[in-house]
């Protein structure tokens, strides 16, 4: 429920970076990630204008990454301060449930790929779709 806690993860520690994320509403921004792609299917607007900006995309998909890594930690039995999405664990609970451990590494190295394609200015929007796909299929058994 900290949005420092959040920050302190997303700048790997560094005070400074973390200050600034905490400034630019960094916490409601991952937030808005988490309901508008986790617990809803998000427009094609929606979607067209996180693709578009580069550091948008970015930020999509480590929000991802973070909330699929905290699924992971959640079936190793590990909670509380190890959790980036303290604050969501009751959405981390119900939405991980229909995942298996094999599904999760799979999204966990498709959004890796993703920064991948991302980090080298290639196109990362059809893996990015097809992350989407992988996602929504297990995400909308659990609603």
């Amino acid at each position: 429920e900290d949005p420092s806690h959040f920050s302190a993860y997303f700048a790997g520690g560094c005070v400074g970076q973390a200050q600034q994320f905490l400034a630019k509403d960094f916490f409601d921004l991952k937030n808005q990630v988490i309901d508008h792609i986790l617990l809803g299917r998000p427009s094609d607007a929606y979607l067209k204008e996180l693709l578009g900006d580069k550091d948008k995309t970015r930020v999509v998909l480590e929000v991802l990454l973070s909330w699929f890594r905290d699924l992971v930690y959640l079936r190793a039995g590990l909670a509380g301060e190890d959790l980036t999405h303290q604050d969501r664990v009751s959405d981390l609970n119900r939405l991980g449930k229909p995942y298996d451990l094999a599904q999760l590494y799979e999204i966990i190295v498709g959004i890796g790929q993703a920064l991948k394609y991302l980090d080298e200015n290639l196109n990362v929007k059809i893996v990015f779709y097809l992350l989407m796909e992988k996602i929504w299929v297990n995400t909308y058994k659990s609603v």
